[in-house]
């Protein structure tokens, strides 16, 4: 077992995840913290941090290095980006962390920090292509991914801080600081030629203030899911946050969310994601909800792991299993077997046309997480599966997807007439709902054919005709438990299917 801490000093505050990294390259965040600080409001007329707030930065970071100590943390990195990069004395103070502190920090530069954030999202979202937005405090970067590669990037001074300090300014009119922030968006089209020839990708957007963004519309539209990373918000609900964002509502908003932040850092965010996002013609955007500290953490799997991902989900999944010791045989098992039996009678399912799900996933991710529930009661373990499946670091399904997997592993076994659904109306539609019947029916008859949880079936093939679905299975032993337990649902499956099933 090995213990990663990373530590990324910011304009506005110093922050630590710690990560707990096993055996098997199987990882999961144990801690995360984080200390305010003030350094751009500490610099001399030079543009030197103060001595004030470079002692400040020093206790912090003993303070993180003591509770790495106590943790038995074994590797501990230290990043620094625009706001040590900027000052003009940064040598002096990397000196004096490096002699006080004993870690030596990382000064990373523009395009190093460019990629991290490019690889914290090639990691971890669905997309292969697209454009990466990360508003963090005291810079703004556009990274253009391609294949899960940083193919352009560009890095802009200016971050959320100065855009607070537009819009705090009391000496300004609305109109004036309006006008203000447009020249800044002005001035990033300007600066980034080939942001123009980008067209159709989507938009990942990074940072904390970004992920304040997203929270705030989830309260506000009473989202059904506390879930930050991968959910999606278009340009008009941003132009709404900005009409009717005010000092009432975020009084409000702290009475029911642990968050704390600034006004007019907020409201300068909203107002210039909008205004880019409108210069650009995006008409939505997909929030990440890393950032980063995960993309130094995956730099580290690479190089020192050489631990390279593929496919997001498919990591994820396998990290799970990994983690919750999941009997991985059976997963996959289950995984072949409802894959191939929703392959082979799709035609009969009439399922809805639908573009914005992909089934495959949805049963891959089911199938391979149906009995995660176990690792907190193994009675009733498929009610339990539902809500780790929807609580855990589930990467590359939209928030639909990964519901409707919670719902059809649920199914997996007994009665599931206790279900209801109207909890996530606003996310799931009556098609999808008729899905996940179908889809669950589907995991319960594979679940019976491995009853005995030793890979056991071999082959199946398919016989569907205007009443029937004939399935002929190929199995290394003489399958009675399997097929005793499958008669129980023969039932089920023809109320939901519409067709008799036959197992031969």
């Amino acid at each position: 077992m090995e213990i990663i801490a990373i530590i990324h000093i910011c304009a506005d505050s110093v922050r630590m995840i710690q990560i707990k990294l096993n055996r098997d390259n199987a990882y999961n965040l144990i801690e995360k913290y984080r200390e305010p600080i003030d350094i751009f409001g500490k610099l001399d007329s030079n543009g030197n941090i103060l001595s004030d707030a470079i002692s400040s930065l020093i206790t912090i970071l003993k303070n993180f290095q003591s509770i790495c100590e106590a943790k038995k943390v074994d590797k501990s990195i230290i990043i620094g980006t625009e706001t040590l990069r900027s000052v003009s004395n940064s040598n002096i103070v990397v000196d004096l962390i490096k002699k006080k502190v004993g870690i030596p920090i990382e000064l990373i530069s523009e395009e190093q920090q460019c990629y991290y954030d490019m690889l914290s999202n090639s990691a971890f979202v669905e997309y292969p292509n697209g454009l990466i937005f990360d508003l963090s405090a005291g810079s703004f970067q556009l990274i253009h991914m391609k294949h899960r590669t940083m193919e352009s990037f560009y890095s802009f001074p200016e971050g959320a801080i100065q855009l607070g300090h537009v819009f705090g300014d009391t000496s300004l009119s609305k109109e004036e600081k309006e006008n203000k922030v447009n020249a800044i968006a002005d001035r990033v089209i300007q600066q980034v030629p080939w942001l123009s020839k980008l067209e159709n990708l989507p938009v990942i957007a990074m940072g904390r203030n970004i992920r304040y963004i997203a929270r705030l519309d989830m309260y506000l539209r009473k989202y059904p899911l506390d879930i930050v990373h991968g959910y999606s918000i278009d340009i008009d609900r941003i132009d709404y946050l900005y009409e009717n964002f005010n000092l009432e509502v975020l009084e409000d908003w702290e009475k029911h969310e642990d968050i704390e932040h600034d006004y007019n850092i907020l409201l300068g965010a909203i107002f210039f994601t909008k205004t880019l996002l409108q210069k650009l013609s995006v008409s939505s955007i997909t929030i990440s909800g890393n950032g980063l500290k995960e993309g130094v953490f995956y730099n580290y799997l690479m190089k020192e792991k050489k631990l390279i991902i593929r496919s997001p989900l498919m990591h994820s999944i396998e990290n799970i299993i990994k983690l919750m010791e999941l009997d991985s045989l059976h997963a996959f098992q289950i995984r072949w077997l409802a894959m191939e039996i929703f392959t082979n009678i799709r035609e009969v399912l009439n399922l809805p046309e639908t573009t914005d799900i992909d089934l495959h996933q949805i049963v891959n991710t089911s199938a391979l997480l149906h009995d995660s529930g176990s690792v907190i009661n193994y009675y009733n373990h498929h009610h339990h599966s539902f809500w780790v499946i929807l609580n855990s670091p589930i990467c590359g399904l939209t928030h639909k997807e990964l519901l409707m997997s919670a719902y059809i592993a649920s199914f997996h076994r007994k009665n599931n007439s206790y279900i209801t659904f109207e909890q996530y109306s606003e996310i799931l539609t009556e098609d999808n709902i008729n899905i996940i019947r179908k889809l669950g029916v589907i995991l319960k008859l594979a679940e019976s054919l491995d009853k005995r949880m030793d890979n056991v079936v071999k082959n199946i093939d398919f016989t569907i005709t205007d009443t029937e679905i004939v399935m002929e299975i190929s199995a290394s032993i003489y399958l009675d438990m399997e097929l005793r337990d499958a008669s129980r649902i023969l039932d089920e499956f023809e109320t939901i299917i519409g067709k008799k099933l036959i197992l031969k």
